[in-house]
């Protein structure tokens, strides 16, 4: 949904305390085009997958709802803390992300 993944991506740069030219840089995007994505959330699935990626965080994510910013900095922080976790490959890191992300998930969905 382009209204999450505008407000999400709008959740997540406030708290990484980021400019939009901290985050254009960050994101290795044109201010003019993550501003237009921050203020209509149209955009190729192509960029969506591109934001998403650089910023650790699921695409499925960035179009929920249920975007936490706080959890994913939680989880970026406590595994960049771990040394396995950071000789593993890019793509191996995505996969444990991801894997925290789902314990995280079962964690609060078992508080309901």
């Amino acid at each position: 949904d382009p209204i999450h993944f505008k407000n999400n991506l709008r959740q997540v740069k406030a708290a990484r305390q980021l400019t939009l030219t901290d985050l254009s840089n960050l994101l290795n995007m044109s201010r003019n085009t993550l501003h237009s994505v921050i203020t209509d959330g149209n955009t190729s699935l192509y960029t969506a997958c591109r934001i998403a990626n650089e910023l650790h965080i699921p695409l499925c994510t960035m179009v929920s709802d249920e975007l936490n910013p706080g959890k994913a900095e939680v989880l970026q922080g406590f595994l960049s803390t771990i040394k396995w976790y950071a000789e593993l490959t890019p793509l191996k890191k995505k996969a444990v992300r991801s894997a925290f992300g789902t314990i995280l998930q079962i964690i609060e969905n078992d508080k309901l």
